[in-house]
């Protein structure tokens, strides 16, 4: 991702089917706050726009980092040594196609191979995003706990995923 994708991350941040578990939707100065060190590499988290089909449309947000990156979040959420991934689909056209499950895996794929160190991966969508916990189990993660994370409006879901021992 770069600074030319905020409009789009903009309209779809704006979306009711992304809003509703992203939070208020952000303008270009609140992305440039959220997003603009990892950009500029000062923040380690990765952050990728989601393109699709032969036409590389793009069609939503991955974000992937290490939990040890954040250690009050991974003590909340009680998972060590892993990366977390978080994720939307922002076309809500693209939505229920099974993409969610495809993105989660590849995105999966590429935590393996960027942190060699992390035994899992971890998401922790909101408890009553069942959606998303589908989309999760489908892609191999397991329900672990539900827990309260300091500064997040409602409980997550944390899901998991062990590195296979083929990695």
């Amino acid at each position: 991702m770069d600074r030319s994708d905020f409009p789009l991350l903009v309209e779809w941040l704006a979306q009711p089917h992304v809003a509703q578990w992203w939070g208020e939707p952000l303008n270009l100065a609140g992305l440039e706050k959220e997003y603009g060190a990892c950009i500029d590499e000062k923040d380690p988290t990765e952050v990728f726009v989601v393109l699709a089909g032969v036409r590389e449309t793009p069609v939503g947000l991955v974000q992937f980092y290490r939990l040890s990156d954040n250690p009050q979040y991974r003590y909340a959420v009680g998972v060590e040594t892993a990366a977390g991934v978080d994720l939307f689909i922002g076309e809500r056209a693209r939505c229920g196609h099974s993409m969610g499950p495809r993105l989660i895996r590849q995105a999966v794929d590429m935590i393996w191979k960027r942190y060699p160190d992390v035994t899992c991966t971890m998401a922790g969508p909101s408890m009553y995003n069942i959606r998303s916990h589908r989309a999760f189990e489908k892609a191999g993660f397991h329900f672990v706990r539900q827990v309260s994370v300091p500064d997040e409006l409602e409980d997550e879901a944390i899901y998991v995923c062990p590195r296979p021992t083929s990695w």
